[in-house]
C-alpha cells in the first residue's frame, strides 16, 4: 500500500503545497529527500521502508524534519512508523509567525488542516496590532499637526503684538512731535507779541516826548 507525504506552508497556502510518495517496493529500503517548500522553508523527509515476505507485513518509517529561513536548528513535524493499521499522521510545527503542517496518508488529496486555526490567529493579531499602530502613527500626526498650526498661531500673534507695539510707538512719537510743535508755535506767537507791544510802547513814549 502506498503512503503520500502531502504538506503546506499555512502562510503562503496553495502556492506552497506539495506531496511526495513514500512507498517503496523493496524489502529494505532508505530513502532520503530534500526540497524548498517556500520563502520560508525547506523539508527533509527520511524514511526506511520494510517489506515482509511476499509483501506482507510491510512498515514505513518517515521522519520529516523543517528548516525555517531565521533558524538554524530544524523542527520534526512528523516521526512516527506507519503499517498496515497505521495509515495516517497529521502535525504542525510553528516557527515566530508562521505555520508549516504535513500529513501521511494513504491518500493522495488528503491535505493537513491542523494549524491553519493558528496560523490565522497569528494574522489576525498582526492585522490587529498594525491597524493599531496605524492608528497611534494617525494619531501622533494629528496630534503634530494641531501642535504646529498652534505654533504658527502664536507666532503670528506675536508677530502681530510687535506690529501694534510699533505702531502705538509711532503713534506716541506723533504726539510727542505735536507737541512740541504746538509749544514751538505758542513760544513764537508769545515772543511776537511782546515785540509787538515793545514797539507799540516806544512808538508812544517817543510821539508825548515830541
Amino acid at each position: 500500500m502506498p503512503l503520500y507525504l502531502t504538506w503546506e506552508c499555512c502562510k503562503c497556502k496553495r502556492s506552497s503545497r506539495d506531496s511526495q510518495s513514500l512507498w517503496s517496493i523493496y524489502r529494505n529500503h532508505k530513502y532520503n529527500y530534500s526540497r524548498t517548500v517556500c520563502e520560508h522553508f525547506r523539508i527533509y523527509i527520511d524514511t526506511v521502508s520494510k517489506i515482509g515476505f511476499f509483501g506482507i507485513g510491510w512498515q514505513n518509517s518517515v521522519t520529516v524534519e523543517v528548516y525555517y529561513q531565521n533558524y538554524y536548528s530544524p523542527k520534526i513535524v512528523i516521526e512516527d512508523t506507519f503499517c498496515k493499521n497505521h495509515t495516517e499522521v497529521e502535525n504542525y510545527v510553528q516557527f515566530d509567525n508562521v505555520v508549516f503542517h504535513a500529513k501521511v496518508s494513504d491518500y493522495s488529496g488528503n491535505y493537513p488542516t491542523k494549524g491553519y486555526n493558528l496560523q490565522n490567529n497569528i494574522e489576525y493579531n498582526e492585522t490587529m496590532e498594525r491597524q493599531r499602530r496605524e492608528q497611534e502613527e494617525k494619531k501622533r500626526k494629528c496630534i503634530q499637526d494641531i501642535k504646529s498650526q498652534l505654533a504658527k498661531l502664536f507666532e503670528e500673534e506675536k508677530q502681530e503684538e510687535k506690529q501694534e507695539e510699533k505702531q502705538e510707538e509711532k503713534q506716541e512719537e506723533h504726539k510727542v512731535k505735536r507737541k512740541k510743535n504746538k509749544l514751538y508755535q505758542r513760544k513764537k506767537i508769545s515772543h511776537i507779541n511782546y515785540d509787538q507791544i515793545f514797539e507799540e510802547m516806544t512808538q508812544k513814549r517817543i510821539a508825548k516826548s515830541a
